[in-house]
């Protein structure tokens, strides 16, 4: 008696179970089989069609910008970070607050300080000064100025990658005593090249009462070119061993302009600085994402200014949606007195015109995904968006695809093309079958 009692139970949870289902069910496949209905209709309305499939169109030309945007700005912002991280220092430390020219000891005691601090993998002292320079051979040849660098070349090749970046050239070879490596941009602007002579003016001063100038120059050959990635630097820095930078400029055996720093976590430079600039309160501390923060904002402000505009061209786009779907109520107003009259609610009804504002979106984003991907795949293997490296620092623009990005414009233009649905499905839902019946 149990075991049927039992039976009988679970016979009729499964039946009600069923019930259930179904009656939640019908309703929403009723309202997709409606909606496809109505958009993919076969019917001689060669208007509505088309209008509809513009609208597609449009949120898909305004999707695949918006992907194709994103991914530039996002592969142009970490070619630059990654460039930045491993060709600069980390974190600067100078002097004094007054600016580049305050002097620090960057005696072994100070760089071991340095180095026992938590994340930091390693320290170089520097002289960074600027200098102008012109080829030995013509005194009167072309000209520049350069920010001449004294580096620690043991030091330095643990902090930045300086030192890999020089050309492989015939002769091309770390500075040594009296050698200097240029920026190969440098090197074609004063016209010169390896194993020529360079004359380097690092002081200018005026006698009193009038008389020739003192000058304070040295002659340097030069011993390789480097190219570090960013035309600006390739076009102003020059680089020689400490030692004899500090011959150049008359500075005493252990001076340094500022002492670099390689941590082992970039994005954690901030909270290193600060903690430095508590324990060395009289020192100038910047961090690579100060020196250069201004690029990146203004990198930020250009690309959220163009996503606006895009995203306006998709409300434009999305707008095609009420369109369509208003043509599609008017047309179908028969069909949708007699839903009415059979017994559909105005929430169904409703429903389906939401549905169709969501499957126009649908269609919308998955060919704006289509396109947007292939374009990104063009950019990147065709290299087609040539920018001048001057300004840039890069000759084209990387891409890199961010899918959370991607799929926030999705699920955002998909919110857009559903709110774009709710005035022709309550335009529906508020028919009156008798008014809509009335003339058939």
């Amino acid at each position: 008696m149990t075991a049927r009692r039992s039976e009988e139970r679970r016979a009729w949870f499964s039946f009600a179970r069923e019930r259930l289902w179904a009656k939640s069910c019908r309703p929403v496949r009723c309202s997709l089989l409606i909606s496809r209905r109505a958009i993919l209709s076969r019917e001689n309305r060669l208007l509505i069609n088309l209008t509809t499939w513009i609208a597609v169109l449009g949120v898909g030309l305004g999707v695949a910008a918006l992907v194709v945007v994103n991914a530039v700005y996002d592969g142009y912002i970490a070619e630059i970070r990654a460039r930045f991280v491993s060709v600069l220092a980390h974190i600067e430390v100078f002097g004094g607050r007054g600016g580049m020219e305050g002097s620090l000891r960057g005696d072994e005691r100070f760089l071991a300080f340095l180095e026992q601090q938590p994340g930091v993998e390693a320290v170089a002292p520097v002289i960074k000064r600027q200098a102008l320079l012109f080829p030995r051979r013509a005194m009167n040849a072309r000209r520049g100025g350069a920010i001449v660098l004294g580096i620690d070349l043991e030091r330095t090749r643990r902090v930045t990658q300086l030192l890999q970046r020089l050309e492989e050239t015939e002769g091309s070879h770390a500075p040594g005593p009296g050698e200097v490596v240029l920026g190969v941009a440098l090197a074609e602007r004063l016209g010169v090249g390896v194993g020529d002579e360079v004359v380097a003016i690092t002081d200018f001063q005026a006698r009193e009462g009038g008389g020739r100038p003192q000058v304070r120059r040295g002659t340097l050959r030069v011993c390789g070119l480097f190219r570090s990635g960013f035309y600006q630097f390739d076009q102003t820095l020059a680089f020689v061993t400490i030692d004899e930078a500090r011959a150049l400029y008359g500075v005493g055996p252990e001076v340094a302009d500022a002492v670099e720093i390689r941590v082992a976590d970039p994005d954690a430079a901030g909270a290193i600085a600060d903690a430095l600039a508590f324990q060395l309160p009289f020192s100038r501390i910047e961090t690579w994402q100060e020196m250069h923060g201004g690029f990146f904002a203004g990198v930020e402000l250009t690309r959220i200014a163009l996503l606006l505009i895009l995203l306006v061209l998709v409300l434009v786009a999305c707008s095609n949606v009420v369109g369509s779907l208003t043509m599609m109520v008017n047309d179908r107003t028969r069909a949708i007195g007699i839903l009415r009259a059979m017994g559909a609610t105005r929430a169904g009804l409703a429903s389906i015109f939401l549905l169709c504002g969501g499957v126009i979106g649908v269609l919308g984003v998955a060919l704006g995904f289509g396109t947007g991907w292939l374009l990104c795949v063009a950019l990147e293997r065709g290299q087609l968006i040539r920018v001048p490296e001057s300004v840039y620092f890069l000759d084209h623009m990387p891409v890199l695809i961010d899918w959370t990005k991607a799929g926030l414009v999705a699920a955002v233009t998909l919110a857009i093309c559903l709110a774009a649905s709710v005035i022709p499905a309550l335009r529906a839902a508020r028919l009156d079958p008798v008014e809509a019946l009335r003339h058939e």
